[in-house]
């Protein structure tokens, strides 16, 4: 395993660790402006066109303006948008999400569940991590959970039943 902050490694890269061995979590990369997102690669069921506008967004589910494409200094330009079809998110439900979209691998040691002060103070509802993944900007990347309860994606779950005190 690598030190926080190591590079990615593309999907096509990977090489088998050691059974039983937690080493890291597959993501699918994507962008909301200038936001980098991704979610676990477990929840993606998988990835077409995006023939409907009106399909929600992700910046929808995380009440963020519009995206668009283009950096500092440059005119902002209307973003593109691939569909993400999710498992266990309604049939024929799709995120309209921005591109580009890679799947990575993160090392373990490059993810940190979000603190709970910063989880308690957050606007941005189901952010579930933060990862570095070592580009030298140091840039940040939120790890979504878009199936969790309360998410317009996010199916019924069964819930723990809750203890009696008496």
């Amino acid at each position: 395993m690598t030190a926080p902050g190591a590079p990615a490694t593309p999907a096509a890269d990977r090489k088998p660790d050691r059974a039983g061995a937690i080493s890291g979590l597959d993501l699918v990369l994507f962008r909301w402006g200038p936001l980098r997102l991704a979610v676990p690669a477990s929840q993606v069921a998988g990835l077409g066109p995006d023939t409907d506008p009106e399909a929600p967004a992700v910046g929808d589910l995380l009440e963020l303006p519009a995206a668009t494409s283009g950096s500092a200094g440059e005119p902002a330009a209307p973003a593109r948008f691939r569909r993400l079809a999710l498992r266990g998110a309604s049939p024929g439900l799709g995120l309209r999400v921005q591109e580009p979209l890679d799947r990575v691998r993160l090392d373990a040691g490059a993810i940190q569940p979000l603190p709970p002060l910063i989880a308690a103070r957050l606007r941005l509802p189901l952010v579930r991590a933060l990862a570095n993944a070592g580009d030298p900007a140091g840039a940040i990347i939120l790890i979504l959970d878009l199936l969790a309860t309360g998410s317009r994606l996010g199916g019924p779950r069964p819930e723990a039943p809750i203890p009696r005190l008496d």
